[in-house]
């Protein structure tokens, strides 16, 4: 295996440690508030960190293709935790906020099953391709409505979660408001990364950095 493509799927790999062993210690505080949707959104930053690593260590389409879709188990709900995250945060009502969830992971959940049901009818992607970019064979596939209602959902969502935060952020004082500035800033980052892959503007060394942003 080439060394740089070993190099970058350990960083990847030590970002998704990092983020599990975070998920872990803040487990521990689950019943405390926000502590059970930040286990959860910390958790599949971890999962979808690992599946990148390993997306980028192959050069075929199917098990490229194999760890894209377990990497979508956690993208489709990463803005469902955040927003879940900030409710609980900032101390709204569990009862509402579980309903809202439930609502809220609907469009996920079709996704999802679009993602891994794509041969049939391509709804996600419209086709897909490989490009070789020495020394990672990356997925570039051409994006069908189903993944631009989820990309619009997503942002919806995280979006929806930055409001949130930042009217919180504007009826508090001292320490709170700077961890507030810090959760709004968390979101941001990754927010305004993800657009070049989107738009599929190329990157430094061709890769999606969405994964990384989320865990500074």
């Amino acid at each position: 295996m080439n060394l740089q493509v070993t190099v970058t799927e350990f960083i990847f790999f030590l970002i998704a440690g990092m983020l599990l062993f975070l998920a872990a210690v803040v487990g521990q505080y689950r019943d405390k508030r926000a502590g059970r949707p930040l286990t959860l959104l910390l958790f599949l930053l971890g999962w979808w960190a690992i599946g990148y690593g390993r997306e980028l260590t192959f050069h075929d389409l199917a098990p490229i293709l194999f760890w894209v879709r377990l990497e979508y188990v956690a993208i489709v709900f990463v803005p469902v935790s955040w927003l879940y995250f900030v409710l609980q945060y900032g101390g709204y009502s569990t009862r509402a906020v579980y309903r809202l969830i439930a609502i809220s992971v609907i469009i996920p959940v079709i996704a999802l099953v679009g993602v891994w049901t794509n041969d049939f009818h391509h709804l996600f992607y419209k086709q897909i391709f490989l490009q070789n970019v020495e020394p990672f064979t990356l997925f570039k596939p051409v994006y069908g409505p189903l993944f631009w209602l989820d990309i619009l959902y997503n942002y919806a969502m995280l979006i929806a979660g930055m409001l949130v935060t930042l009217r919180m952020w504007v009826n508090s004082q001292g320490l709170q408001r700077k961890r507030l500035a810090l959760i709004f800033a968390g979101a941001l980052i990754p927010v305004l990364a993800n657009i070049p892959t989107l738009l599929q503007i190329e990157l430094p060394f061709h890769l999606h950095w969405t994964p990384v942003t989320f865990s500074l």
